[in-house]
């Protein structure tokens, strides 16, 4: 079913409103969405740098307090020596207030709940026996372990301060920072052991581990790892709520193993199975050794807000397509509201209200087609007037035309002439209502008969006005003048007073025939010349004269006048041109020759037949194509002895082309 142009229109308008905030909205998401992304990248790309730096300086503090805790044991170790050196030159052996003001600085120096910064104090003389000791070590080491820590840290021992990291004898492998001095005159070592809980202090807080503790609460990250070159987890860390997926450690271990040995890039991005991460390089503590970082983030943040950009969108997206629908519908019926109009008017004139206008005021193509419209319906009212008047007009040439067919008809001879000894016909048929071709038979007193067939040139009323001119003047003249020649000059002369110098004229043929003495006396006025096709297979034979121009043309011109011998079965044949000259768009003339054959293959049928036939041969040539040009035939023929059987029998061909 077809909808109205107002719907369509108001369709097209919502579709085309809906498709362009459609596509708007694709494209604006989309510019968010990337913009979102990529923020979200540059952002994971500065979290990157961030965690790299901040956990590399982390690491690196374990050593850096190591180094001072160690610059601190020497200071303590010299400062140590100097004052034993002192206690010993001042008294023999060292002294016990010494030793007590040491043992309580030690003990003031250390505050309650934080590890005790030394836990040994010990001084030996040349032999390695202990003279001064405090902490731990005065107590627990028995001499030959403490003769073989010294003889460790004698090795190496000078004139200056050494620190080293020892793991004692004792049976529990605890490891110890030990600063030492030997005076090389007396031989005495002094060695100062830190805290055991100090150093584990400081291992514990600046571990990897401890570092990316503290350091993954501080950024949106899901998991945590540090991978060092030979595959060892360093350290890892992850959120409570992030459940490691089978064989993911493994696989984060594999991707920055190929990290380390792939090449230097600053850092690498992959999607692994727990999701997108990037590893970047460090150097792991203590070794100096290259180590990977890497980081997995969290992907709720950047979805979270592309899901309200696009809900946003789609809310807002609907608010307008809604608009747009509702607009769409006002300016629907706005717009079609003319054409509405228009309609109106048009339907209301096609009905028949001639009368009908239509009346807009909106300055537009619609106005202008009502102002068209409203010319149009002026200019159909009066075509119809004028076609009103011009019916009747023609209905009144029609009646006309009708009435000089009729007339013209009348001037054709209704019965054929009968003679003894003659068998005479004709027929005409006009291209139009009327014709320029005309044929009579005019029967003489002595028994003589005359025959004359014409051709005005031209078609229509005008030939058939010429016609009834030259045949009222060749009538008038007949009854009273025998000869053909003087007949024709006579009529020729009537001719040209009445045409003047207007170029038309008229062809015509004129015999007289003595059927009793088998005679016949004829004049050509320009026409096609008859032929006469002998009864006894003779062939045919052309009626033509030396003189005579067509009637009309040149004033007092003189005619020929011919006479002819028939023999009992000669047949003669009068026509106009429009019978050689009926044209098929294929098959082209009927053609001179082809005519000819044909009458003579027909000659020893009834003039009757032969009439028909050559009637029904000029049909199927034309093959229901129109006249070009008027025909008439007339036949006359001499009784024959030549009975039917010795007659050609009819053969129908093909007519001539060309």
């Amino acid at each position: 079913m077809a909808l109205r142009f107002k719907t369509r229109l108001t369709l097209t308008t919502s579709l085309l409103t809906i498709a362009t905030i459609g596509v708007m909205a694709l494209f604006v998401v989309w510019i968010t969405v990337s913009g979102v992304f990529e923020q979200h990248h540059l952002s994971r790309l500065r979290m990157t740098r961030v965690a790299t730096d901040t956990v590399q300086y982390g690491i690196s503090l374990q050593d850096g307090a190591m180094k001072r805790l160690s610059d601190q044991m020497r200071l303590t170790t010299m400062l140590l020596a100097e004052l034993s050196d002192l206690a010993e030159s001042d008294a023999e052996g060292f002294p016990d207030e010494l030793a007590e003001r040491l043992e309580r600085a030690l003990s003031r120096a250390t505050r309650p709940g934080e590890p005790q910064p030394l836990s040994d104090l010990l001084v030996t003389d040349a032999e390695g026996r202990v003279v001064f000791g405090l902490g731990e070590q005065a107590d627990a080491l028995r001499a030959s372990e403490l003769a073989a820590a010294l003889g460790l840290l004698e090795g190496q021992a000078g004139e200056d301060p050494q620190v080293r990291e020892l793991r004692t004898g004792d049976g529990d492998g605890r490891p110890r920072l030990y600063g030492f001095v030997r005076n090389p005159e007396t031989g005495r070592i002094v060695l100062v052991g830190s805290g055991e809980e100090l150093l584990r202090t400081i291992r514990r807080e600046y571990s990897p581990q401890s570092i990316v503790d503290k350091f993954r609460t501080l950024l949106d990250l899901t998991l945590v790892v540090i991978v060092g070159d030979d595959g060892e987890i360093l350290a890892e860390g992850r959120t409570p709520d992030a459940a490691l997926a089978p064989g993911q450690l493994d696989e984060v271990r594999r991707f920055c193993l190929a990290f380390l040995r792939d090449g230097d890039d600053p850092y690498r991005v992959a999607s692994l199975s727990g999701g997108e991460g990037a590893v970047t390089r460090l150097f792991a503590p203590d070794s100096g050794r290259p180590a990977a970082l890497y980081l997995q983030f969290s992907d709720a943040t950047a979805g979270d807000l592309v899901d309200r950009l696009v809900q946003g969108f789609l809310v807002v997206s609907v608010l307008m397509i809604a608009a747009a629908i509702v607009l769409s519908i006002v300016l629907g019926r706005s717009m079609s509201r003319p054409l509405m109009v228009l309609e109106e008017g048009v339907r209301r004139f096609g009905e028949g209200d001639l009368h009908r206008r239509v009346a807009l005021d909106t300055a537009d193509e619609f106005q202008g087609l009502a102002d068209s419209f409203n010319q149009m319906a002026d200019s159909i009212h009066r075509y119809m007037h004028e076609l009103e008047s011009e019916t009747r007009h023609r209905e009144r040439l029609e009646s006309e035309m009708q009435i000089a067919a009729d007339l013209q008809r009348t001037l054709l001879p209704e019965t054929a002439p009968v003679l003894p000894g003659v068998k005479v016909l004709g027929w005409s048929r006009s291209a139009r209502e009327v014709g320029g071709d005309f044929y009579d038979f005019i029967p003489m007193s002595d028994g003589r008969l005359g025959v004359v067939i014409g051709d005005a040139t031209g078609k229509g009323l005008s030939a058939a006005l010429l016609t009834t001119e030259c045949w009222s003047a060749f009538k008038a003249l007949a009854e009273s003048i025998d000869s053909p020649a003087e007949l024709l000059r006579r009529t020729n002369n009537a001719m040209c007073r009445q045409t003047g110098a207007t170029g038309r004229f008229v062809t015509l043929f004129y015999m007289v025939l003595d059927a009793e003495n088998r005679t016949l006396v004829y004049s050509v006025a320009g026409h096609n010349p008859p032929f006469l096709v002998s009864g006894n297979g003779g062939g045919l034979r052309d009626l033509t004269s030396e003189h005579g121009l067509p009637l009309g043309i040149d004033f007092d011109c003189a005619f020929d006048e011919q006479h002819v011998e028939l023999a009992p079965g000669d047949t003669l044949i009068l026509y106009s041109d429009g019978i050689t000259e009926a044209r098929h768009e294929m098959r082209g003339l009927y053609g001179e020759r082809h005519f000819r054959q044909r009458v003579q293959a027909m000659r020893a049928l009834p003039i009757e037949g032969l009439s028909d036939c050559i009637m029904a041969d000029i049909e199927m040539h034309l093959d229901g194509g129109e006249l070009s040009d008027d025909m008439t035939l007339v036949a006359v023929r001499c009784e024959s002895p030549v009975s039917a059987a010795e007659a050609a029998p009819f053969v129908h061909e093909e007519g001539e082309t060309g």
